[in-house]
């Protein structure tokens, strides 16, 4: 995708790539969201939709690819406390963030990730069961927040009515000003 992207932009703007050598595609609003618990090999190679709550956040390390360094950083998505049925515990997922999305969302907050479901060999439990285990990680391709982060700061009605009555009062500017940190300016 971001090739075709990069070679349409070129072609209509050639001095973009005097700006940006690389653009990446995001595909937002898919149709079809998936639950984590319901994610099985079926999913793998194919992009899903999948919400839930950050509860881990590793540090962004570089990843090698290609010749290239990119950075790299892993979430921990668990279903959303209402989802898990009674007395099940809740799954989880991993969620791989690269380049731009490192740093999106914070353990705690409440998240929705479209990207595509591939496996990843994990070698200790190879180890421990004496086969070939692989369990499933999400490559992230966008991912958008479901909760306003800032509730408190939205202003009630009445709030909105205030403001507007007082910006029509004379010499509003100089009681704003006079009311910024009265003891650090001497007013």
């Amino acid at each position: 995708m971001e090739e075709v992207a990069m070679k349409v932009v070129f072609d209509l703007h050639p001095n973009y790539r005097n700006f940006h050598q690389k653009i990446d595609v995001c595909i937002t609003n898919l149709p079809v969201y998936d639950q984590i618990r319901n994610i099985w090999q079926l999913h793998l190679n194919t992009m899903i939709c999948v919400g839930g709550v950050v509860t881990r956040r590793s540090g962004v390390f570089p990843q090698l690819q290609e010749t290239i360094y990119r950075n790299y950083q892993k979430l921990t998505l668990q279903e959303s406390p209402g989802i898990a049925p009674a007395g099940r515990l809740p799954r989880y997922k991993e969620v791989i963030l690269l380049n731009d999305l490192i740093d999106c969302a914070r353990p705690g907050e409440e998240i929705e990730v479209t990207g595509i479901c591939t496996n990843n060999f994990d070698l200790c439990l190879k180890t421990k069961n004496g086969f070939p285990i692989f369990s499933s990680v999400i490559e992230a391709n966008y991912v958008t927040k479901k909760q306003d982060l800032f509730p408190a700061y939205r202003l009630a009605l009445e709030g909105e009515e205030e403001i507007k009555r007082l910006s029509k009062t004379p010499r509003i500017e100089e009681r704003i000003i006079k009311s910024i940190a009265p003891s650090i300016y001497g007013h």
